[in-house]
């Protein structure tokens, strides 16, 4: 049996409460007669609803807290009128990894910078296509990489990675592939490199490359 959350529930009652107050779309009927109501059409509107009505008959409660930490949030969201852009011109490439707090260990905070993450914070080809945009769309005229100390894909070979979640799985995993790093600084090299030699990445544009330390907050220059 299909359940509902609490939250679930809240949102299609709205839902449903403004499908009752939608008219039709009006057009022209095949016969000529302008303006009248065609009986199966529906404003987007509509169907957009629809489709959330769906969407929420869901058969679980794993992102409940998340979503009421979200009520609470947005009760107080200030962002409305951002315009999008790096305010502090600031993009950084770093790791997926939980102990990293991108924002507030440069001392910047939402609306400052763009961030791009990935395992080992490679500068991959999405990554060089996320900081070309923000050079020339979003206000951003330094751009960090940044992997960090005791990183996964960097202390783990592929074949390790495999055997861990194959394990964790409970299925062969050997198809997967794992970017793994097998020199971390000589990457970090290559990384800066990619991002100065790019021919949409202009001169004008400073380029670091740092190595963060997950055990003691520090964010060491070594390109």
């Amino acid at each position: 049996m299909c359940s509902r959350t609490p939250v679930a529930e809240q949102f299609l009652a709205r839902s449903l409460g403004a499908l009752r107050h939608l008219s039709p779309v009006t057009r022209t009927d095949p016969a000529g007669r302008d303006g009248e109501p065609h009986p199966t059409a529906f404003s987007t509107e509509a169907r957009l609803l629809d489709d959330r009505r769906q969407a929420v008959l869901v058969t679980d409660h794993h992102f409940d807290d998340l979503l009421a930490a979200n009520r609470t949030y947005a009760e107080h969201f200030e962002l409305q009128e951002f315009d999008g852009v790096a305010h502090a011109g600031v993009a950084m490439v770093t790791c997926m990894d939980s102990r990293i707090d991108p924002l507030r260990l440069i001392g910047l905070a939402p609306g400052d910078a763009k961030i791009f993450r990935n395992p080992g914070g490679r500068v991959t080809d999405a990554a060089l296509e996320a900081i070309v945009l923000g050079v020339h769309l979003l206000g951003v005229d330094r751009v960090l990489v940044v992997p960090h100390t005791r990183c996964a894909v960097a202390t783990n070979t592929a074949a390790e990675l495999r055997d861990r979640v194959s394990a964790s799985a409970g299925q062969d995993a050997s198809w997967q592939v794992f970017h793994v790093v097998e020199d971390q600084e000589a990457a970090l090299r290559e990384d800066v490199r990619k991002v100065r030699t790019h021919p949409l990445i202009p001169d004008t544009v400073a380029i670091g490359g740092f190595i963060y330390d997950v055990d003691t907050g520090l964010l060491d220059r070594r390109v």
